[in-house]
Formats: structure tokens, sequence, C-alpha cells
């Protein structure tokens, strides 16, 4: 019986050393989420792929995205546009492909008001490459249609002027639960409603 746990216990060693291994081999490539998530190079924050809120025009905003390499669909209405990705972006953005929208730009009087963008990423992977937020907020909020209540989790980050956006179980199980929740970027950074935070989940 010794033997057979022992023998057990070394193919379980082995396996954990491959799979630190192809870990070791290809690394997460954190330059292109810093990259993805940095305004751009002479777009003053909050900035994202060179659209500036209370800046930009809706037509500068169209042409950005039809020039952007990963955009997919586009969907224009007449105060905000949306968009899909076509299958080239990186896997920390979104594994979809086709018109499901995963960004959003509104508008008013033809001028950007605020954006927001869809990923892939978690929480805990964007907390350890750009560190603790500004401001943090926790509010358990209801769906009008009677489902059950969610965590509304909002991290703040005011020299990139943009924030963080994840909903997850309410109440957490774990700290899992926030930490491989996957992010929004939205921006600029939106004042925090919490007359509609309801009291317990």
């Amino acid at each position: 019986m010794i033997r057979i746990w022992l023998h057990s216990g070394s193919i379980l060693v082995l396996i954990f050393t491959l799979a630190l291994g192809v870990i070791h081999v290809h690394p997460r490539d954190d330059d292109a989420v810093r990259a993805f998530f940095a305004a751009t190079p002479g777009c003053t924050a909050p900035c994202f792929m060179g659209i500036r809120p209370g800046v930009t025009t809706r037509d500068q905003s169209l042409a950005i995205l039809r020039a952007q390499p990963w955009v997919g669909k586009l969907t224009i209405q007449p105060n905000n546009l949306s968009w899909g990705w076509n299958g080239s972006q990186p896997t920390f953005v979104s594994t979809v492909r086709g018109a499901f929208n995963l960004g959003q730009i509104n508008f008013i009087g033809g001028i950007v008001t605020g954006m927001s963008v869809s990923t892939t990423t978690h929480w805990g992977d964007f907390l350890i490459l750009f560190g603790a937020p500004d401001q943090e907020y926790f509010a358990a909020r209801q769906f009008s249609s009677g489902y059950s209540p969610y965590l509304l989790h909002r991290a703040e980050y005011t020299e990139q002027g943009f924030e963080i956006d994840t909903n997850t179980v309410c109440p957490l199980k774990t700290r899992d639960d926030l930490w491989y929740s996957t992010i929004t970027i939205v921006l600029p950074i939106q004042p925090f409603d919490a007359s509609i935070r309801v009291r317990s989940c």
C-alpha cells in the first residue's frame, strides 16, 4: 500500500513539475496587458485607444475603431455605438468573436461622454500588474427582474482616469470569487451612487 502511495505521489510531483515548466516556457504577456490598459501616448488621461471623453467626437471615434485591427462589427446608434471583436484580439481582452457587444461608447451632442470595454482579464491579474486602486467600493445590488443579488466591486485608478468594475456572487463565498471575476474598464470614473445599495445579499 505504501508503495502505491509513493508511486502516486511521484506521479503528482512529475505533473506539477511539468505544469511549472509549461508556465515558465509560456509566460503571461504582462507587457501586452499593460499596453492595452495604458493611455495612448500623447492622449491625456482619461484616454482609451486614443478616444477621450469630453474631447473626441463621434466621427473621430468611428475612424479610430475602424482603424483598430481587433474591432469587428460596429453597431451605430444616434447616441452610442458598440462593437465586438474580430478574433484577432489577445485572449486577455476576450475570447469571443462576432457581433456580441464587448465595447460601448456614449455620446451627447456628438461628443464622447464615456466608454466601457468588457474583458476576460481577471481582477486578481489586473491587481497584480497595476497595484492597489486609489478608491475601492463594494455594493450589493438587486436586479429589477427579481434575480438573486450580485456584488458590484469598483476599483478607481485616478491617475489613469478609469475605473475597473466586476460583478460577482453575493455574498462572496471565498476571496477567489472576487479574484477570478472578469473586469470591465469604464472611463471616465463615474460618481459612486450608494443610494441604490442593497443592505444584505
